[in-house]
């Protein structure tokens, strides 16, 4: 068989020889309600991860874990040499930027918008 049959062959139950369903735990999972998309937010440089902790606490006082479920500062460790010694950083990917996974509506909004850092919506 060719490398392309092989992968699309289908699992068979060896006694019943009939088609093996997926089960639901090896699909793919997706947490919180469906239909949430990623939003980009701007804040003031430098105050991202204070923005990010300060949005968390207001998602928690309003209840509103299952429609707001990430938010994401993106960085990425840099190796920094400094005086002669390698010294391991975190760089913000984005300045100025935070990522936030919700179901937009008029609450979320009115949650989001209202943190104080956040200057508003890309």
């Amino acid at each position: 068989m060719t490398e392309e049959k092989k992968s699309k062959k289908k699992k068979v139950d060896k006694k019943t020889k009939k088609p093996v369903k997926q089960s639901a735990s090896k699909k793919s999972k997706s947490t919180g309600v469906k239909g949430q998309e990623w939003y980009i937010v701007n804040t003031y440089s430098g105050y991202e991860n204070k923005v990010a902790t300060q949005l968390t606490a207001r998602i928690k006082a309003n209840s509103l874990e299952n429609v707001i479920t990430e938010i994401v500062v993106p960085t990425q460790d840099k190796i920094v040499i400094s005086k002669g010694k390698k010294k391991t950083v975190k760089e913000k990917i984005f300045p100025g930027y935070v990522l936030i996974k919700m179901l937009l509506n008029d609450n979320t909004w009115q949650v989001v918008r209202n943190t104080e850092g956040i200057v508003g919506f890309v």
